[in-house]
């Protein structure tokens, strides 16, 4: 199975498994739905495709440009299980020092590959523990 054949709950219990047995090259396998067609899989050329695959809920996988760089004026918002892609080389999220670059919704379950971010901007805010009602957000960074 890889991550579009699966429920988000069932996504998140997956990468969280995958992610405590230290297990990177299932974890990638599992992301491996971004190998194939589909309404799943978005190719981002520019800023405003990246930003509209990231708000099509249809989309769980997201495939950038290699040297590319995408300058965001606005953080991405995720609220889904999404992975973010560049598989030909490193791809760069700009945050243009005006913005942050992620905001994940606690039902997120992200993979990154091959991303650079420059230039984030963040207020500086204590974080809340992870409590059952508001549980830990899972977020993989995949090296390649």
């Amino acid at each position: 199975l890889t991550h579009a054949d699966m429920s988000a709950e069932a996504a998140e219990v997956r990468v969280a498994e995958l992610c405590a047995d230290g297990d990177y090259d299932a974890l990638r396998a599992f992301f491996a739905g971004c190998g194939y067609e589909g309404a799943h899989l978005a190719h981002a050329a520019t800023t405003d495709e990246l930003l509209a695959a990231v708000s099509d809920s249809a989309v769980t996988c997201i495939k950038l440009l290699a040297n590319t760089t995408y300058a965001l004026l606005s953080q991405l918002t995720i609220d889904r299980t999404l992975a973010i892609v560049s598989e030909e080389g490193q791809a760069t999220l700009d945050g243009e020092g005006v913005t942050r670059h992620l905001s994940l919704d606690s039902q997120a379950v992200v993979a990154l590959s091959q991303l650079t971010f420059l230039n984030g901007s963040a207020d500086v805010r204590c974080a809340a523990r992870p409590t059952p009602a508001a549980p830990a957000r899972r977020l993989s960074v995949l090296s390649p």
